[in-house]
């Protein structure tokens, strides 16, 4: 594990990565959340983006089911590597079983469920976490701070992308999501991962995971507010497996 403090200028492109070797990125987001949380990630003209589309899920489906239904989306004959922000990290892991990517990353999130912190299976068990979904119906500048509160923010144009996240989402899939997602048994975690955290994560504390880095002062919200360190951690990781 290493803590990092956020350096210079320096992306993907500077790196220079794949300029001769077309490659594709598909990014998963956040619970219900849209693409719009990975636009600060600067990826060169020569790695195409392709956000997987969220597709409904069926009653009492797993999160190892859902995965393999959103397959078609992935082109498994060309290069490719995948990252998952928080709820999309669980489902980049499971795709990686049925796929080769060049690196599975892994953003604020959880690689296996020996991560899943106590208090999420406390609120399984009581079932507490039905209340969630109803987040939507609170008053906008109290959600706003809420939002910036539990991601770790106080960036405005982060804070709008958080808020249209949330009250665009469909309660029936958060609430089956965050099911799924505390009962997801996992244990296989993928030898080319890339696990990034931030140490003031407070929606997955730092403490409960096991990132080979993690971000200084960083919040759950790191894919965009220190979207620079991410680039350069992606590219140095596909230049060199073993960074």
């Amino acid at each position: 594990m290493r803590l990092l403090v956020l350096p210079g200028p320096d992306t993907l492109q500077e790196h220079g990565f794949g300029q001769d070797r077309p490659v594709t990125c598909y990014t998963i987001s956040g619970l219900g959340g849209t693409p719009n949380v990975f636009q600060n990630l600067k990826m060169p003209p020569h790695i195409h983006v392709d956000p997987i589309e969220w597709i409904p899920n069926e009653p009492n489906e797993t999160l190892a089911e859902y995965s393999r239904r959103l397959l078609p989306q992935i082109d498994d004959s060309k290069p490719f590597f995948i990252i998952g922000f928080s709820f999309g990290a669980a489902l980049a892991v499971e795709i990686a079983k049925h796929t080769k990517p060049l690196l599975v990353v892994v953003v604020s999130g959880i690689a296996s469920n020996a991560e899943i912190p106590f208090y999420l299976k406390y609120a399984r068990a009581y079932g507490t976490y039905h209340l969630a979904p109803y987040i939507v119906k609170i008053w906008t500048p109290l959600l706003r701070w809420g939002v910036g509160f539990s991601f770790g923010t106080r960036d405005p144009a982060a804070l709008d992308v958080l808020v249209r996240m949330v009250q665009e989402m469909d309660p029936a899939f958060y609430k089956w999501g965050l099911e799924a997602f505390m009962d997801w048994d996992n244990t296989q975690v993928p030898t080319n991962l890339l696990h990034i955290h931030g140490s003031r994560d407070r929606l997955l504390p730092a403490r409960y995971v096991k990132p080979n880095i993690i971000i200084k002062g960083g919040g759950h919200f790191i894919i965009y507010t220190h979207a620079q360190l991410i680039d350069q951690l992606i590219a140095a990781q596909l230049q060199n497996p073993k960074v």
